[in-house]
């Protein structure tokens, strides 16, 4: 999980390994636009967990 936040700090273009960043770039997302996409992943990881599986 600790490594999936990383990835959702990087800029946009960094996201795809093509870029180096420096440690000095500014993060991409804030506290709260974070939490809201871990709680989102999680709801639907909840939801997924409850469908059968054929």
């Amino acid at each position: 999980m600790a490594g999936f936040v990383a990835w959702l700090r990087l800029p946009p273009e960094a996201r795809h390994g093509k870029v180096t960043v420096l440690p000095t770039v500014d993060l991409h997302c804030s506290a709260a636009s974070v939490n809201r996409k871990l709680a989102a992943l999680t709801s639907l990881h909840g939801t997924a967990s409850s469908w059968p599986v054929s």
